[in-house]
């Protein structure tokens, strides 16, 4: 990486709720952790000053520079998406840069496995144009009550994919 750290965004809605951001924040290869921000709703964590992680609530920050952003959002009990996740996510897209790795996940119900909800919820992001303006790497996932394994797969994938951007 040319600016000899690893940028990580992680933006959802909700405050107290960022599975991601928690399990994250407790891996202890990253070193120690020092609070750079901290605001209601803009938190800016460094770890030995070779990985820096936002994490933004309601609105997008300061992102330009990120090599991976990841939205969260509770789609439990949900037959549809929330028009502001899609708006959130397009305000997102155009202010990355290219070769950034996106991941979106959608915590499910059980029966959201079993029926077409997953695919549809999928769909209404509708995300297509704005895939074919810049080269990124885009995956949603399901976040289930099993979320810290597929949490942990799915950082897996994300940091490999940010790799080979490098």
């Amino acid at each position: 990486n040319v600016k000899g750290k690893l940028i990580l965004s992680f933006i959802g809605l909700n405050k107290y709720w960022n599975p991601a951001l928690q399990l994250f924040t407790e891996f202890r290869d990253l070193g120690e952790m020092s609070i750079v921000k901290n605001e209601e709703l803009e938190k800016i964590y460094s770890f030995n000053d070779k990985v820096i992680i936002k994490n933004y609530i309601n609105h997008i920050g300061e992102i330009i520079d990120s090599d991976g952003v990841l939205f969260i959002f509770d789609a439990r009990n949900k037959k549809s998406i929330d028009l502001e996740w899609r708006n959130l996510v397009i305000n997102g897209l155009d202010k990355i840069n290219e070769n950034t790795s996106v991941l979106i996940g959608l915590r499910t119900s059980e029966d959201h496995t079993k029926t077409a909800v997953w695919s549809r919820l999928i769909e209404e992001f509708n995300l297509n144009e704005y895939l074919e303006k810049k080269m990124i790497s885009l995956l949603f996932f399901k976040i289930t009550t099993e979320y810290r394994l597929e949490l942990l797969d799915q950082f897996n994938t994300w940091i490999s994919t940010i790799s080979s951007f490098l």
